[in-house]
């Protein structure tokens, strides 16, 4: 049987430590917060309430016979890097962990880690060229807490750049795709609407006025972004 560490259950690291045990895996999941390791608990072979970041935590905890370790705490970004690299120095087979932006992962990759895993960007790639192959995107499943949706674009981003409003990095979400109303004029010059559709638009798409945004992100982040269409 395959031994795994999880360290971090926030909706990322639940969800894997479930779904390994669920496929037959030990599991042993580890966060400072006991509500969040008493959710996970009823679901793995052991959850307790303890800081990753303290050497003797993972000693105590038999890292070193793990099979696999995988660091989950994506939104504290320094004890990510000090528990990967804890863990690397124990001498893990592997220790994968999980990173917001290339930056992060390049760094995690200098402190030992032997993968590095981006959810965000992985989960919002795939659907991108799902939209963009097909435009269906129902056959693609979200892991819990995510979801897919179209929101109005917010007033205060109109005329700015995806590139300027940095909002994977500010609000946590990705936009794969934009809507907007275009104005076109037939041969006899009369004036009619049409939708344009841009799938991935790039860093220099400027937003406009009108745009609904098709976008990816955790349900708290998307629902701060702006009111659904």
């Amino acid at each position: 049987m395959q031994r795994y560490m999880v360290i971090g259950l926030g909706t990322f690291g639940r969800t894997l430590a479930m779904e390994l045990a669920r496929l037959g895996a030990e599991v042993l999941a580890i966060d400072r917060d006991p509500a969040l390791v008493g959710r996970v608990a009823p679901h793995v072979a052991l959850a307790v309430t303890a800081d990753a970041t303290d050497p003797q935590v993972l000693d105590s905890q038999n890292a070193k016979q793990m099979d696999c370790a995988i660091v989950a705490t994506g939104e504290q970004f320094e004890v990510t890097v000090l528990t990967t690299a804890l863990l690397v120095e124990l001498g893990v087979p592997l220790v994968m962990a999980r990173a917001m932006s290339q930056t992060q992962k390049q760094i995690l990759k200098k402190v030992g880690a032997h993968a590095v895993v981006m959810p965000e960007y992985e989960i919002a790639e795939r659907l991108a060229r799902s939209l963009h192959l097909s435009g269906v995107v129902d056959f693609v499943e979200l892991p819990e807490g995510y979801c897919l949706k179209q929101v109005r674009v917010p007033k205060d981003f109109v005329g700015r750049s995806l590139q300027e409003l940095s909002v994977r990095q500010k609000e946590r979400v990705m936009v794969i795709r934009i809507r907007r109303k275009e104005v076109e004029r037939d041969k006899r010059g009369e004036p009619h609407v049409e939708d344009e559709l841009i799938a991935i638009p790039d860093g220099a798409t400027e937003l406009r006025d009108g745009d609904v945004l098709s976008v990816i992100g955790s349900e708290a982040a998307v629902a701060r972004l702006g009111d659904e269409e």
